[in-house]
């Protein structure tokens, strides 16, 4: 028996030799409510079942076959490698496309046993970087070779290898948003949910990234911060998905170098904003763009990491900072025209 017609309680059947609508109640063997039993699954037509299907427990892969809670699977052509993500009727899989090289976003539906292919493009790997039951985040990385129109001095050819990198983001089996960038992603140093788990706010940082050949590249200090909103609106427009989710994005360039600390700023106009302190200047991203330079600025930012305000007066911003004694300190910097930005710190 395929799992497509696996039988499980709740079931509703129709026997094709009375005509009567039965739901089965228990299995092995299988009884129905009335407790007549089963006597020839032939003889009977799958209606419905109400109930969802739980999320996949147990799971061995071998080769192009699986084994889910004791059911066997064949993925035909497709040759599934490991289990990334799974959800309540099904899983997502990292899997050999049909090249058996390149590695594709596979998933995989348990109650009409059939395979759905998720990522646009292949890739030479897949990582998890975040996952809460329904929301996750994976980055895929993958290496081409590209050879130039003309060889070098020596005749050789001239091969390149860059590397392209995609962060996507999806909801159980769908994906909602991906992103691709010539910087690298890495792991997201910030995740922060909101009490009723509507939202959550992926921040990565990236201090790499790559040139035309795919090779990694000096950034002159310069980092780039991406910041992932994942929310489900608070009126969906189908009443009956109210599960859609949106994404919002926003990227920041930080002057500062490494960024040392990162915190989410929940006030404000435009929250959660961006709270970061490097080695050498603070940056917020919040309803406005605000800076202050200094190596005695980030010092101090170190010492009273919590931002409660920043007030903006013409070219002068205010940056007023807590610690965890509740103690605060004023950094003030002011947008001169022939010194650039002068800070000056007040306790």
């Amino acid at each position: 028996m395929s799992n497509m017609n696996k039988m499980r309680v709740g079931d509703q059947m129709m026997d094709l030799v009375t005509g009567e609508k039965k739901e089965i109640q228990s299995l092995s063997p299988v009884t129905f409510t009335d407790r007549s039993t089963m006597k020839n699954p032939l003889c009977y037509k799958f209606i419905r079942n109400d109930n969802p299907f739980p999320v996949p427990k147990e799971i061995t892969i071998n080769d192009h076959t699986m084994v889910i809670d004791e059911v066997n699977v064949d993925c035909g052509h497709f040759r599934p490698l490991k289990v990334l993500h799974k959800y309540e009727g099904g899983l997502v899989l990292e899997a050999l496309a049909k090249d058996q090289q390149h590695k594709i976003l596979l998933s995989y539906a348990v109650e009409t046993d059939r395979f759905f292919v998720l990522s646009e493009h292949s890739a030479d790997s897949f990582d998890v970087i975040y996952d809460d039951g329904k929301i996750w985040a994976v980055r895929s990385e993958r290496t081409d070779e590209v050879t130039e129109e003309e060889p070098d001095e020596n005749g050789n050819p001239v091969i390149h290898h860059p590397v392209f990198e995609n962060l996507i983001i999806l909801k159980d089996y769908r994906i909602i948003e991906t992103l691709s960038s010539d910087w690298m992603f890495g792991k997201a140093v910030l995740i922060q949910k909101d009490g009723d788990n509507k939202t959550a706010t992926l921040v990565f940082v990236s201090d790499k990234k790559r040139d035309e050949h795919g090779e990694p590249q000096d950034t002159d200090g310069k980092s780039r911060i991406t910041r992932v909103t994942v929310s489900a609106p608070l009126e969906p427009e189908d009443e009956n998905n109210p599960e859609e989710y949106g994404v919002e994005t926003r990227t920041d360039m930080f002057l500062g170098g490494t960024a040392r600390k990162i915190s989410l700023v929940p006030h404000g106009i435009f929250a959660p904003g961006l709270f970061v302190i490097g080695w050498s200047s603070i940056l917020y991203s919040g309803e406005q763009k605000r800076w202050a330079d200094g190596a005695d600025v980030a010092k101090t930012a170190m010492a009273y990491p919590h931002l409660i305000r920043c007030d903006v007066d013409g070219d002068t911003t205010t940056f007023v900072l807590a610690n965890d004694q509740y103690e605060t300190v004023r950094i003030r910097t002011e947008a001169t025209s022939d010194r650039g930005l002068v800070s000056t710190i007040e306790k």
